[in-house]
């Protein structure tokens, strides 16, 4: 706990990245951080190896702009590129597990969650607004708004939660493509976005960052969560309630079951989604 009061907001969700395995996650977050958070971070000895290795792609990157650009283009494999992100990817899982700790050892808050507050009902805006993606089965707040501490400057942090057997990135581009018409920007890598002036209700929203997640895990930690800031937003329950969330979401169910179960079908996707749970199948 000590060391994870200690972390700046970047640590944490470097350490978040960390926790959930995802070698380009993890790159991304690092890139967010600050020359002195990287440094506290190498401290940690867990970790110094780690940031060892992304440090030696960033320093090859820069020693070769012409191979780092025509790998980032072309995806042609660079012989030496290929070996230091190799080394990257060891080390991510080497240091996932030690991730868990940190994590599972952050009690719940004693803050009552700000209901009224800008950023809770920024939150639920958006999660009604997402309700009709299909396969999207669960909508999950985490960090400072869950746990009742934000401040004026904090992001709203959210995970969203597909079908299970949904690939993550045809996730991404139905969630993307509902979010288009009320953001004010495109969602940037990190996956962060910002509501345009009064939409959905909104006169001036916090930025939204979020996470996708294929399956509601069996620990919060294997997805870079603690339990302890954890707020379920939208859990689907059936096949039916799904159907008629999506009332305003064209097309809509192929068919229906009498056990409440429903076959949806969007850009090429077929789902079918039962009691609380959900398969997919292309």
């Amino acid at each position: 706990m000590a060391l994870w009061e200690n972390l700046s907001r970047c640590q944490r969700d470097f350490v978040r990245s960390l926790a959930r395995g995802r070698g380009e996650e993890v790159r991304i977050e690092f890139h967010r951080l600050s020359q002195d958070e990287r440094h506290a971070l190498s401290q940690i000895p867990e970790l110094g190896g780690l940031i060892l290795t992304i440090e030696a792609e960033n320093t090859w990157r820069i020693d070769h702009p012409r191979e780092s650009f025509d790998h980032l283009v072309s995806g042609r494999p660079v012989p030496e590129m290929k070996a230091l992100r190799a080394a990257t990817h060891a080390t991510v899982r080497r240091s996932t597990r030690w991730a868990h700790g940190p994590l599972a050892s952050v009690p719940p808050s004693d803050k009552p969650i700000h209901e009224d507050g800008l950023h809770y009902r920024t939150a639920l805006a958006v999660a009604e607004y997402l309700s009709p993606v299909v396969g999207l089965v669960g909508v999950v707040l985490f960090g400072s708004v869950a746990r009742g501490e934000e401040r004026s400057d904090s992001d709203v942090d959210m995970l969203l939660v597909g079908a299970r057997g949904m690939r993550t990135d045809r996730l991404y581009g139905l969630v993307v493509d509902r979010l288009e018409p009320v953001i004010a920007d495109n969602v940037a890598r990190d996956m962060q976005f910002e509501l345009r002036p009064g939409k959905l209700g909104i006169a001036q929203a916090p930025k939204v960052h979020f996470m996708l997640e294929q399956s509601f895990p069996s620990k919060w930690e294997d997805v870079g969560l603690d339990s302890g800031s954890v707020h379920l937003l939208r859990k689907l329950q059936n096949g039916a309630d799904l159907v008629t969330r999506r009332a305003d979401a064209n097309p809509l169910a192929t068919r229906t079951f009498d056990s409440g179960a429903a076959l949806l079908h969007q850009r090429g996707a077929d789902i079918m989604v039962h009691s609380a749970d959900a398969q997919h199948r292309i």
